[in-house]
């Protein structure tokens, strides 16, 4: 994200317009919202600690819910079979 140009998207969207949502409560944007401009190493140290934090909150949400099918990403013919299966019922 930091190499894509996410300082510079951030930047752009502030002037544009300061009160959106989004740059509020998006992880990525309300770090850079939150701590300013002046310590990119501080703002994606933050970033990551949030990101970490809300994958482990939907991995727990996923261990509750019995009928998830988990694949790997190389499992492409496996995948196709479940979801042509999935839509035929």
């Amino acid at each position: 994200m930091m190499d894509a140009g996410l300082e510079d998207e951030v930047r752009n969207l502030c002037q544009e317009d300061p009160e959106n949502k989004m740059l509020h409560s998006t992880i990525g944007y309300r770090e850079w919202m939150e701590l300013g401009f002046d310590d990119p190493s501080k703002v994606l140290e933050t970033i990551q600690k949030a990101s970490r934090h809300f994958a482990k909150r939907q991995l727990t949400w996923f261990r509750k819910e019995d009928d998830i099918n988990w694949f790997a990403p190389n499992e492409v013919e496996l995948i196709t079979k479940k979801v042509r299966e999935f839509l035929e019922k």
